[in-house]
């Protein structure tokens, strides 16, 4: 079996809060290959930009279908009763 030289972690949702992880994954974390999936295309590909990650995508089902992810971290609002 071939392993990975890094683990391919997404971020879904790309809010306010998606920054606090995406700096510390960016920073810290030298064995993680950084995602981002969101519901607007644009979204994703402005935070790959910024973080250098080594993709983006428009849909969270796009993310998952994609065999360079490994793990996901969401950071998606959740809703208030």
């Amino acid at each position: 079996m071939m392993s990975k030289d890094k683990v391919g972690l997404c971020i879904a949702g790309c809010g306010n809060f998606a920054h606090t992880h995406a700096n510390a994954a960016a920073q810290r974390c030298e064995d993680v290959e950084l995602f981002f999936a969101s519901r607007s295309a644009a979204k994703a590909r402005a935070y790959a930009q910024q973080y250098g990650a080594a993709g983006a995508f428009g849909s969270y089902a796009d993310a998952a279908r994609d065999a360079r992810v490994d793990a996901f971290l969401f950071c998606t609002p959740h809703e208030n009763d």
